[in-house]
């Protein structure tokens, strides 16, 4: 007797013929097994990450995690508040310690501050959201730090900071899983600031002068004050560009402007020493030196 030829049901499949394909089969199976590894070891994480209360880390307000922070902060200014922000935010319950470094091994190893360490500490200390201030801190964290300050985690941005004489001084912390980076704040840093100050230095001097300073106060010398008060009343002329006199002035302020980029960029490598010159250091045009040696950027 012949054998029955299979019929297709409805939906298509040969009735009588139809057998699970073992390769599907083992591929589910497969992937059964990854989810389940997966969730098992999701739960052994969640578990470990729970304290003797319970609590996830972070998660509980009488344990809350130890965050430290570290730098110059030299000028106080948004940038700064926002990094101690970042670092504040982490977790949900974060005890942040900022480290202040000292003005000793700053000048040694940055470079001059505009503020002393008791001023930059002052000012991190009144920031909402520090909990805490060491200075002076280690410039370079180890281990030891770490364990007597109970700190569980490092914040800093994850650039690398080569600085005494050694590579990355986060290298160590980043091994061993306690460094969280935080984000730079693009166009504000200290250095940013001063800057600013410097490129304006004369409209400053003006603007405390005639608001009734002494050129002692200011620690510039009468001749410099003198010269900028001259300045100031010589711009609407320059500007106008009166006869020869103008194109003359114009001609020298010119080359004012061009010899003093070089005089900011030493000027600021002083604060930072870390900042990348956007000219070459190099001397001033001796046209500009006075008789007495004292060029007209000697400020």
């Amino acid at each position: 007797m012949p054998a029955r030829a299979a019929t297709r049901s409805k939906n298509g499949d040969r009735k009588g013929s139809h057998t699970q394909d073992p390769l599907d089969a083992e591929a589910k199976n497969r992937i059964h097994q990854l989810l389940d590894n997966v969730r098992e070891q999701t739960k052994e994480k969640s578990e470990s990450e729970r304290n003797e209360n319970g609590f996830v880390e972070g998660e509980d307000p009488d344990n809350p995690v130890r965050i430290y922070c570290d730098g110059v902060f030299d000028v106080f200014h948004v940038g700064h508040a926002k990094v101690l922000e970042q670092a504040k935010k982490m977790f949900k319950y974060v005890y942040l310690i900022v480290g202040v470094s000292g003005d000793e091994e700053t000048l040694r190893l940055k470079g001059r501050t505009v503020m002393d360490e008791k001023e930059r500490t002052e000012s991190v200390e009144h920031c909402k959201w520090v909990d805490e201030v060491i200075c002076p801190c280690p410039w370079i964290i180890s281990v030891d730090f770490l364990e007597k300050h109970n700190i569980d985690y490092v914040a800093h941005d994850d650039i690398p900071y080569n600085s005494a004489g050694a590579g990355d001084i986060y290298s160590e912390i980043k091994k061993i899983g306690k460094f969280k980076a935080t984000q730079r704040t693009d166009g504000i840093s200290t250095s940013d600031l001063i800057l600013r100050i410097i490129k304006d230095y004369d409209k400053y001097i003006w603007r405390s002068l005639d608001r009734g300073y002494t050129p002692k106060e200011l620690g510039i010398s009468q001749t410099k004050a003198l010269r900028v008060k001259l300045k100031e009343k010589l711009l609407p002329m320059v500007n106008n560009s009166v006869g020869k006199v103008g194109k003359d002035i114009t001609k020298t302020l010119d080359k004012w402007k061009k010899n003093s980029s070089h005089f900011v960029d030493h000027f600021i490598h002083q604060f930072d020493r870390d900042y990348k010159p956007k000219h070459e250091l190099v001397m001033v045009d001796k046209a500009i030196l006075r008789d007495d040696g004292i060029s007209d950027f000697d400020y």
